[in-house]
C-alpha cells in the first residue's frame, strides 16, 4: 500500500522517504548476493518487483523447529486453552489488514478480537469500522 492514506507524514515528506525507500531498495537487491525473505509469498512478491533477483532469494520461515519443540517439556495446557480468543499485537497501518481479520471474524461470531497497540490516527478508523461489521 502506498499513497497519503497510509501515513501520519505531511504529504511532501511521506513521497520523499517512499522515493528513497525505493531507491535503496532496489540497489540493494541488485547488490545482495542473498536475499531473505520469511515466505514464499514474500518471495513472489520480491519477483514481481525485482524479477532478476529470482535466483538470489532464499526463503527463511519464521518459527521454531519441531526438533527444538520436542526437546523440551510442555509448560502449558494448548489443550484446554479458549479457542475462540484471538490476540492481535502490533500497529494498524492500513497495510497490516486489520480490516480482513474483522471481515473474516463476520462470519466466526464465537470469536473474539483483542487489539493491543499504541494509539494511532488509524485506530479511530480500525474501531469506526468495528461498529460497521458489527
Amino acid at each position: 500500500m502506498r499513497g497519503s492514506h497510509v501515513t501520519t507524514l505531511p504529504k511532501w515528506q511521506y513521497w520523499l522517504k517512499y522515493y528513497f525507500y525505493k531507491f535503496v531498495t532496489k540497489r540493494s537487491i541488485v547488490h545482495a548476493t542473498r536475499v531473505l525473505v520469511p515466505s514464499k509469498t514474500v518471495k513472489e512478491t520480491v519477483i514481481t518487483f525485482y524479477p532478476t533477483a529470482a535466483n538470489k532469494i532464499t526463503v527463511t520461515q519464521e518459527g521454531v523447529s519441531a526438533t527444538f519443540l520436542s526437546k523440551r517439556k510442555p509448560t502449558y495446557n494448548w489443550q484446554k486453552r479458549k479457542k475462540t480468543g484471538l490476540l492481535y499485537v502490533g500497529s494498524l497501518y492500513p497495510h497490516k489488514n486489520i480490516s480482513l481479520i474483522l471481515e473474516a471474524l463476520q462470519k466466526l461470531p464465537e470469536a473474539t478480537l483483542t487489539i493491543v497497540g499504541s494509539r494511532s490516527v488509524f485506530a479511530q478508523e480500525v474501531h469506526a469500522l468495528t461498529e460497521t461489521l458489527g
